[in-house]
Parts: C-alpha cells; structure tokens; sequence
C-alpha cells in the first residue's frame, strides 16, 4: 500500500495505534511492515503469517522488493498474532534481517497480541515486562491519529468487515434485473455507443457523484453507470476526475468531457473532487455504486474505486476491490494491470 503521509513519531510505539487507521482495520494473523523515507510514510504492507519456512522467505522477498522500489530507506516490522495462529515472531526477525542486509534501518521490531505489545530483542524489564506493555490509545497517539480522524476515516474491526463494505448490497438484485432488461433491448434500433446523445447518462452520473448527500444509490442509475463503464473512455475520463493527474483528462472524446465538465461544474463550489476535504465524498459515492452492482456488472466500477483508493494511498481497499472485480471477471485487463502494480508497491505518484 502507498500512502503520501508524513508520519512523525513522537514514540515509536505510537505507530501501532495509528497502523488501524492506515490500513482501515485492525489486522490479525499477519506481518506488517511500514516504511519510510526520512519521515515521509511511502509503504504500508499486510500479508498473513507465512507457516513454513519457504513461505517466509518467499514474503520476505516479496516485501523487500517494494521497499527497495518506493526508495524506503527506514522500516518498522510488526507481527500480529492470534491465540490459536501461527507465530509471528520468525517472520519478523526474518523481514529485519533482511532489511539491515539491504541497508534498510529497523526502527522497531514489534510483537502484538491482543491489547499488548513487545519490542522484540528488547531485554530491559522495566521497558518490556515479561507480560506486556499495553498498545497505546488513540489519546495517546492523537497527533498522528488526528489527520485521519480529520479525514473521515473510519476502523473497521477486522479486514472481513472491510471486505463486506463492497460486496453486492440490497440493491444489486434488483440492479440485476434492470440490466437483464437493457440487455434485452434491440441493439440495432438503439444508440448503446458511448454517450453521444444520451442525456439520461450525464444525468445518472451526476447523481451517483453528487457533492451532496441524496440518500440510497437509485437501481437504474447505477444499472447506467455499469453500462456506461463498458466504455474504456469513460471509465478511464473518469479515473481522470476523481484523481488528479494520474491520467489525462485532455485525451478523452467530446462526449466525455461533456460528463467531466458537468460534474467539475456540481463540485465547483465545494473545491473539486480531488480537494483533500471531498475525497472521503467521492470515495463513498463509488462505495456506494459498488455495492449495488452485481457482480457480472461490477468489475469497472470497483478498478474505478481501486485506483482513486490507491491514489489516496489506501491500498488495503483498493486491493480488496480488485479481488471482486477478478473474483468476478477474471481476465479483466485493467484489474489485473492495477493488481499487479499495487502488488509490487508501486506509488500512484512520483
């Protein structure tokens, strides 16, 4: 996962606080590793508990390739473990070796259960008493907790509950049905190609990307949307908007820009869709539509919400987004294109 935060730690402890709020749930089972240029936050990987030891070394070696690509050049490596799970300890001292083999600075190595925590290697009793130290609270750690909490972000209880956020809600039936209607229409008397003259078009997108707040996603809005983003032209204008710069707005067709131009106008006075107070509006909005689609009808949307998720350096949704969209279109270009990027690491910005 990529993030563009500067992360300034007041104690080092304080990372394991604020580690929720970057990944959008409190992780279990798992190794986690955060890295850092200077003090500017640019990875935050999860992955669960390798078993064996090949698993390991296969984690190991995946991690440190991100870390050498996004230029990290300080990491903090935290094991997660559960009650009845697999120990996190050997992963941990595996992924610090290797690290201090690659000139990478360990700052912290972290053992976690539950409401406790250990410094690994750390044999100072007072500093870590054989029972544990507890975790900090978010009070404790507010200036890091703060940016978020300012963002509207909110810490689901585990990363199953994150995974339900975008799965087919009570809507995707009956979108379901409506796209079965479309598609029994007779194509050769009806223009289906792209959005020239198709008014209703401009008009669904305008609601489902309101600045305002209009209630529950209406079914045949977004039994349009998914129509629409069959159009790679208009799935990638709008990859456009809700980021800023990670595509070209000016190589998209007339009729698209009529739909960007008409949305740059509805959000004109709250300052634009990538203004760092409406990026939770916009991510919500494409929630929203990702959970009244099916899946047969899902797989652009939810690459919609996976790059501006990725593009705001939350890379746990955008990675939870793609395995929808593969668990439901497999060959999905774009969803195996955004996979891999987000697999090795890669920032959305330079």
């Amino acid at each position: 996962m990529t993030s563009q935060s500067t992360l300034t730690l007041r104690r080092e402890e304080d990372v394991l606080t604020v580690l929720p709020y970057v990944l959008g749930y409190h992780p279990r089972n798992s190794l986690v590793l955060i890295v850092l240029n200077d003090t500017q936050l640019v990875l935050t990987e999860r992955i669960d508990l390798p078993t064996t030891q090949e698993d390991t070394e296969a984690v190991v070696a995946e991690l440190g390739h991100n870390v050498l690509t996004n230029h990290g050049d300080r990491a903090i490596a935290i094991g997660y473990e559960d009650p009845d799970g697999a120990p996190a300890t050997p992963a941990v001292e595996a992924m610090s070796a290797w690290l201090q083999q690659h000139d990478v600075e360990v700052m912290g190595r972290y053992l976690v259960r539950g409401t406790k925590f250990w410094v690994l290697g750390c044999a100072d009793t007072p500093c870590c008493p054989p029972e544990g130290r507890d975790v900090p609270t978010d009070v404790e750690a507010s200036h890091l907790v703060a940016e978020y909490v300012g963002k509207g972000v909110t810490v689901q209880p585990t990363r199953e509950d994150l995974v339900a956020m975008i799965e087919p809600g009570p809507l995707a039936s009956r979108v379901s049905q409506i796209l079965q209607t479309l598609n029994t229409v007779d194509h050769d008397n009806v223009d289906t190609g792209g959005l020239e003259g198709r008014a209703e078009q401009l008009l669904a997108w305008a609601r489902i990307l309101s600045p305002t707040d209009r209630g529950p996603t209406d079914p045949v809005d977004a039994a349009i949307a998914s129509v629409c983003l069959q159009e790679a032209m208009v799935r990638d204008g709008l990859v456009a908007w809700v980021t800023d710069g990670l595509l070209p707005r000016d190589a998209t067709t007339g009729p698209v820009q009529d739909l960007l131009e008409a949305l740059d106008e509805a959000w004109a006075e709250v300052g634009g869709p990538t203004a760092p107070q409406n990026q939770l509006r916009v991510h919500e909005r494409l929630v929203a539509l990702c959970q009244a689609l099916p899946d047969g009808a899902a797989a652009a949307a939810l690459c919609l919400l996976a790059t501006h998720a990725w593009w705001r350096g939350n890379g746990a949704l955008a990675g939870i987004a793609l395995d929808r969209a593969l668990r439901a279109e497999p060959d999905y270009r774009l969803a195996k294109l955004l996979n891999l990027v987000i697999r090795m690491g890669l920032p959305a910005a330079p």
